[in-house]
């Protein structure tokens, strides 16, 4: 997916009325104003969602195609940073631990250092708690949401079969359930596959070891951040044709998260 910038006041504009969809392809509404910062760039954009509901959502949860914007859920959003937190996290150990190895730092420096990062990995593991108690409230909602569609299905399905409604009603129905199914389906998927990959994390990580001498290394987490960063990458299951136009043409733009994964099973957008 290409990112679209816009870098000037009559870009901006450009925006007001522009109809919105999620990044499942789901109509979300319509701009009905924008907030810039300081230097002019897009910082916030107002969507009312309908029945007088206005939304405001920050530019980090924004991305554009052909001209129009796409909402990036606040899990997706959330599971990138935290990823690249857990990353830099890592790194930052493994170069404390070479200084120490190497001679080039003293031991109370190293201890009081160790001391920061494992409150900075305690600060991670209450963040990856948190959104794991969302994505699953997520998955819930969208359970219910499945029973409400498939119970209307059943009945414009009955009504069909019983003449009071007719052929170009039911399957101009069937046609919006069934996409809209598709795409909680989805949905779905991408979430449980990301509490997995949590859940992976957990089980097969260790509890940081205090170093006693030089000669003895700091805990390798190297494997673990693996997993940390494949729960902040998608993993689709649907094929490329039946995804919309901005999920079936993804990029690395402009977050790395949006990378399919190759640990998939399946080609998914």
């Amino acid at each position: 997916m290409s990112e679209e910038t816009f870098e000037n006041t009559s870009s901006l504009r450009a925006l007001i009325g522009k109809s919105v969809k999620d990044f499942y392809g789901r109509e979300a509404g319509h701009v009905i104003g924008i907030n810039v910062d300081n230097l002019g760039q897009l910082n916030s954009v107002g969507i009312d969602e309908g029945r007088g509901k206005l939304m405001e959502y920050s530019s980090k949860n924004i991305i554009f195609e052909d001209g129009s914007l796409v909402i990036v859920p606040k899990w997706r959003v959330d599971i990138e940073r935290v990823g690249r937190e857990s990353e830099t996290a890592q790194k930052r150990a493994n170069a404390l631990q070479k200084l120490l190895s190497e001679g080039q730092i003293a031991r109370d420096e190293y201890e009081d250092k160790e001391k920061e990062y494992e409150g900075q990995a305690s600060s991670l593991k209450s963040s990856y708690e948190k959104m794991v108690l969302e994505l699953r409230d997520r998955i819930e909602e969208m359970g219910r949401q499945k029973k409400k569609l498939d119970r209307f299905l059943l009945e414009t399905k009955i009504q069909h079969e019983t003449g009071e409604i007719d052929d170009e009603i039911f399957q101009e129905t069937d046609k919006y359930i069934v996409e809209m199914l598709k795409r909680d389906t989805t949905e779905t998927e991408d979430i449980q596959n990301i509490l997995n990959s949590i859940q992976n994390v957990e089980s097969e990580s260790e509890p940081v070891q205090n170093v006693e001498s030089e000669s003895e290394p700091v805990q390798n987490v190297e494997s673990e951040q693996d997993n940390i960063e494949a729960s902040s990458t998608l993993n689709y299951t649907e094929s490329d044709s039946e995804r919309p136009e901005y999920l079936a043409n993804q990029g690395t733009e402009p977050h790395d998260v949006f990378q399919e994964s190759e640990e998939s099973s399946e080609t998914r957008e």
